[in-house]
């Protein structure tokens, strides 16, 4: 998954690249000019050789981790047709009440209208989450189909030997089995999961307003 990665183990030349053109993708609605969009094709390729260098034969499967990828998947798309993309999805309820922001922070005035940006923080962050989300799994399901995977994070963490079935069938279409010891391995349930239980009822109500679509998407409709 990469030579040169974060404690999250997100790619760190994928991070620079974004660093650089998400903001332009965005406030371009994902239609970047002709000129824009080989400079930002170019710069992805230059990432992804720093990215996959020393890990050996490189026409082999591979693949990247860094969240901010869901904002750019229609572009991961038209570079590489046969891309798959596995969507990991939080319980918006939990994740408007998390302390990483970043996205919001970074992305949130490309994202987000100007009513809701003038909003509390976390109904931004659930408008957000649910924005992006929905954006993502109506691309995959329209536009990947069996190459598009969407998991949630809360059975991922309470079933990860279901989540290794799930993940074995993509997997061996790119040629690389799923182990399920290493996914067994790496799942570590979070204290924070349903945190947002302990927060007061008529502010979890305005989350569940805001985020009705989502949630009932992504089968999260739970009763404050």
């Amino acid at each position: 998954m990469g030579s040169e990665l974060n404690e999250a183990e997100d790619s760190e030349p994928v991070m620079r690249f974004y660093d650089v053109w998400l903001p332009r993708y965005l406030e371009s609605n994902g239609d970047l000019p002709r000129g824009e969009s080989e400079a930002a094709s170019e710069m992805l390729g230059q990432a992804l050789d720093r990215h996959l260098e020393g890990l050996g034969d490189v026409t082999e499967a591979w693949g990247v981790k860094v969240p901010r990828s869901i904002l750019m998947l229609a572009f991961w798309h038209r570079l590489f047709p046969d891309v798959s993309f596995v969507h990991l999805v939080r319980d918006g309820l939990d994740m408007a009440y998390s302390r990483d922001r970043n996205q919001l922070r970074m992305f949130g005035d490309q994202v987000l209208t100007a009513e809701e940006r003038c909003c509390p923080e976390e109904v931004q962050a659930i408008a957000y989450w649910q924005r992006v989300n929905l954006m993502a799994a109506e691309y995959g399901e329209s536009r990947l189909g069996p190459r598009y995977l969407r998991l949630r994070f809360e059975d991922v963490c309470a079933r990860p030997t279901w989540a290794y079935g799930q993940l074995r069938a993509i997997s061996r279409a790119r040629g690389v089995p799923a182990r399920a010891d290493v996914i067994e391995r790496e799942v570590d349930p979070p204290a924070s999961i349903g945190r947002w239980r302990t927060r007061p009822r008529q502010e979890v109500g305005r989350l569940m307003e805001v985020g009705a679509v989502g949630l009932r998407r992504f089968e999260y409709g739970v009763s404050p």
